[in-house]
């Protein structure tokens, strides 16, 4: 009897992590019919699972050469059977045409299938200049076109004295392209209106941006784990900007993908610690 009870408590047990498995979900699905090369196409990837979970994110390396990752968006983030419901739109760019494969994305022991995307060849293609050598013709004119040619030096040889006023164009370096979109977004109601994603997806592009501007390639495309990766490997950041960095990108995606909660004193708090590392670099670094 004693047995009997034993695994009937093993099997009410097991129903019940299958119950609470079968309620959570991974899946992708391109938002699109038909691929060509150059044209990009929307893929969603739907995650219902634990609320302190994430759902796995498609990066460059996960697409390789074929494809390129333009952007990536949160479109949904709900209350779904006991679990969250979220949803990730991906703006995806073909490079290749031809069949690929992506291969699936993985949760734990929840996982995609494999997707087969199918790209067309776009209907442009660059052609390579001609090398025909030019007509017969085209020499007897060639002396009058030099002379016309001159016509403007002589010109400027009696006219080089008069002086004319020079324009500058003085193009703004990293560090003042990005101080001034700094004080576009402070100037802005993302804080007011207490629109947090817009805030931190802007601060965060802000802060990349002007990395990759000052020589650091691919900061822009790059998840935060890689970024701060290759960033350690190049002594990009002391110890301690590094810890505040890591600190502001990981809560930025915490924000912007997990819809975790943000304030005004974090958001100052994330402007003072951009604003600290790019004041203390000089321009052009």
């Amino acid at each position: 009897m004693r047995n009997i009870k034993v695994r009937l408590l093993l099997l009410l047990i097991f129903l019940g992590f299958s119950a609470n498995l079968s309620a959570q979900g991974l899946s992708w699905e391109a938002k699109t019919r038909g691929f060509t090369q150059y044209n990009p196409f929307l893929l969603e990837v739907v995650y219902i699972g634990a609320p302190e979970k994430l759902p796995p994110l498609i990066t460059p390396d996960h697409l390789g050469k074929a494809f390129h990752l333009i952007e990536v968006k949160a479109i949904s983030n709900e209350a779904f059977d006991g679990h969250i419901r979220r949803v990730l739109r991906y703006k995806i760019l073909p490079l290749q045409a031809g069949k690929h494969i992506l291969q699936p994305l993985r949760q734990g022991q929840l996982a995609t299938k494999a997707l087969e995307i199918l790209v067309s060849k776009a209907a442009f293609e660059i052609k390579p200049p001609s090398l025909q050598p030019p007509p017969a013709a085209a020499f007897i004119w060639w002396p009058l076109f030099i002379a016309a040619g001159l016509i403007p030096f002589v010109y400027w040889l009696f006219s080089r004295e008069k002086k004319a006023k020079q324009i500058q164009i003085k193009v703004a370096s990293p560090k003042e392209q990005a101080l001034a979109e700094i004080e576009r977004l402070r100037e802005s109601d993302l804080i007011a209106t207490h629109n947090w994603d817009a805030f931190y997806s802007q601060l965060s592009w802000i802060f990349r941006e002007y990395i990759e501007k000052s020589g650091f390639s691919h900061a822009l495309g790059k998840t935060t784990a890689e970024f701060l990766k290759e960033a350690q490997k190049q002594n990009l950041f002391t110890p301690e900007e590094r810890e505040g960095l890591t600190h502001f990108l990981s809560f930025s995606d915490l924000v912007k993908f997990a819809q975790a909660k943000a304030g005004e004193v974090s958001a100052s708090q994330a402007l003072d610690e951009v604003l600290s590392y790019i004041t203390k670099e000089k321009d052009g670094v």
